[in-house]
């Protein structure tokens, strides 16, 4: 091999062509396939869509429009564009305030009935926090009536704040509910599309009755008495006032925290 030949075939160079050999062609890149170069459309593109309602002048969103319902509409069979559009109902998310009246009279203070009343509470404001919902605390007792936690959002810790508790005197159990009511009614006037609910946690030994009371949201009461000498008030209580009546005993979930 002559030092020309050695030349041409200098590491990085390519072999020079032979005589009379078939040239190769150029590669030349292809131009990509698309829909509109086959004559089609996407028709399920946001573009697409938005274009089937520009009979209108009107261009739409894909999120505000029910497609399935407007393509099969009888005022759109076989014409396009489409003459009848059809808009998905607006799911509307409601807050809710979950109001919590909390008996810590002396009564509770038998078998250990405030412990457990405050293990519910606890499950309370726990289920109202992982759900982003409101919640209020007003504690009664000791002939008081007390707000401990305003309307607002719920606490992710009030276990602190439970164990500094009082308990102690009478059951000013009417009084209580009163200013619950008034509470919610004034929520009400400022949040007027909110869901109200009402969870009274007592043992029911008071004298008070609770007929007449207004309340008009949707209440439960928890029953914690407890013990073998019981005078079962809660059903007759939960009864006037138009309440769901629980037994502690149906919330061992709650009461065992």
């Amino acid at each position: 091999m002559g030092a020309d030949a050695a030349q041409l075939r200098a590491p990085g160079l390519p072999p020079p062509p032979r005589p009379g050999g078939r040239k190769k062609k150029a590669l030349t890149p292809k131009s990509p396939v698309t829909a509109e170069s086959r004559g089609m459309t996407q028709p399920h593109s946001r573009a697409a869509l938005n274009g089937l309602g520009q009979a209108r002048g009107t261009t739409f969103q894909g999120s505000s429009i029910h497609w399935p319902a407007s393509l099969t509409h009888p005022d759109n069979r076989a014409r396009r564009p489409l003459q009848q559009l059809v808009r998905r109902a607006k799911r509307e998310r409601r807050s809710t305030l979950n109001l919590i009246l909390l008996d810590s009279s002396g009564s509770t203070l038998q078998q250990q009935n405030l412990q457990q009343a405050l293990g519910v509470v606890q499950g309370l404001i726990d289920a109202s926090y992982q759900q982003r919902q409101r919640v209020a605390l007003i504690q009664f007792g000791n002939q008081q009536v007390q707000l401990l936690l305003p309307p607002g959002r719920a606490p992710k810790r009030i276990h602190s704040l439970l164990q500094r508790l009082q308990a102690g005197g009478g059951t000013p159990l009417r009084e209580a509910l009163q200013q619950g009511v008034e509470l919610l009614e004034r929520e009400a006037r400022r949040h007027p599309r909110e869901i109200q609910q009402l969870f009274l946690v007592s043992d029911c030994r008071s004298q008070d009755s609770l007929a007449g009371l207004p309340s008009g949201v949707s209440a439960t009461l928890i029953d914690t008495e407890m013990g073998p000498v019981r005078l079962n008030r809660g059903p007759l209580l939960a009864q006037q006032l138009g309440a769901r009546h629980l037994p502690l005993e149906q919330l061992t979930y709650w009461s065992d925290r």
